[in-house]
């Protein structure tokens, strides 16, 4: 199945993994200085209906009025992030899977650095490239309709400038930037669309995220993250170009020192800049989601693992049926820190 929702599903299972070596905290960045690092291996089973899933199953849409074809599949997927921390433990440098949401919850590889500059806080500066050797793939006109539709490449790339414990406060600030380019851009061509209207739906152009989050304690071992999340998609096609509003809230807790548990739920809105020139009307989008992950550390007496389970469904609701879609996934993994 295409990885859309490994994609958005990626950043819970990346959370569990690498909560104990990547979060930021007052009282040192790292338990130990030197390397340090998280590896998990996942496996599961997901489902998708979007129209924009580009695989085989997918490639023939005999209508522009409804969801996509249900594709179910198993998934199988390597999360991965190294650190390497500096003597003063002050400054800690790193590679690996991304947290940043800014690029519509495209999955790459990032590499950064985190300083912690004391009573101001605790600063990460990430970028994630263009990698041309894991290369994201979509429709070249995604309104075909009785023929095979055409794969293309699209690239994206992201930068993040993050501020944790800001002033000394459970408080943390994020502004994140990021471009897509899509290789072959020939939306709207079968339909013959004039070369104004193909315009509109030009999907390149760039990204601006704000996204705001605090860490309130609700019990001994259980905290309350709630969030908002801004994103301003600056197309160089107006019917593309949008404003996102995201609210989200999630409850973690651990007990009996080696169960850990958390939920999340979010529910957000894009609406669009232009009249769309295949459907009439400016798209709005309602969007949902709720996930969930459970953790079993040192599982058979085995130091620095974990047994590790997510689950998560997210839904899309639009004006326009033609970009509504429903995707869920589940996964098991076992993880491994050093």
């Amino acid at each position: 199945m295409n990885n859309t929702v490994l994609n958005k599903l990626t950043p819970i299972a990346l959370a569990i993994t690498v909560m104990t070596v990547s979060t930021p905290s007052r009282a040192e960045l790292a338990e130990r200085t030197g390397f340090s690092g998280a590896i998990t291996v996942h496996a599961g089973y997901g489902s998708s209906d979007s129209q924009m899933n580009p695989t085989d199953d997918n490639q023939v849409t005999n209508s522009l009025d409804g969801k996509g074809k249900k594709e179910s599949g198993a998934v199988f997927f390597p999360i991965f992030r190294f650190n390497y921390t500096l003597a003063s433990n002050q400054t800690q440098f790193y590679i690996g899977a991304s947290e940043n949401k800014v690029v519509e919850g495209d999955f790459k590889t990032e590499f950064g650095v985190v300083q912690d500059f004391g009573s101001f806080g605790i600063v990460t500066v990430g970028y994630a490239p263009f990698t041309p050797f894991a290369k994201d793939e979509t429709w070249s006109d995604p309104f075909v309709t009785d023929a095979k539709r055409q794969k293309t490449d699209q690239d994206t790339q992201a930068f993040r400038l993050r501020v944790d414990e800001l002033a000394g406060l459970p408080f943390s600030v994020e502004y994140g930037y990021g471009q897509r380019e899509v290789d072959k851009e020939r939306s709207g061509q079968a339909l013959g669309l004039t070369a104004a209207e193909r315009a509109r739906l030009n999907r390149d152009g760039d990204f601006h995220g704000l996204t705001l989050e605090s860490v309130l304690p609700v019990g001994p071992d259980v905290v309350f993250l709630p969030s908002f999340q801004y994103i301003r998609g600056d197309m160089e096609g107006e019917a593309y170009s949008f404003d996102s509003y995201e609210f989200g809230g999630t409850v973690m807790g651990s007990f009996l020192d080696v169960h850990s548990v958390s939920a999340t739920v979010s529910a957000g809105s894009r609406d669009y800049d232009a009249s769309h020139p295949v459907f009439g009307k400016k798209r709005e989008d309602k969007m949902y989601g709720i996930f969930a992950t459970y953790s079993y550390d040192r599982p058979f007496g085995w130091s620095d693992t974990a047994f590790i389970s997510t689950a998560g469904y997210s839904s899309t609701t639009s004006n326009i049926k033609f970009y509504e879609s429903q995707e869920y996934m589940v996964s098991v993994g076992m993880a491994y820190t050093f």
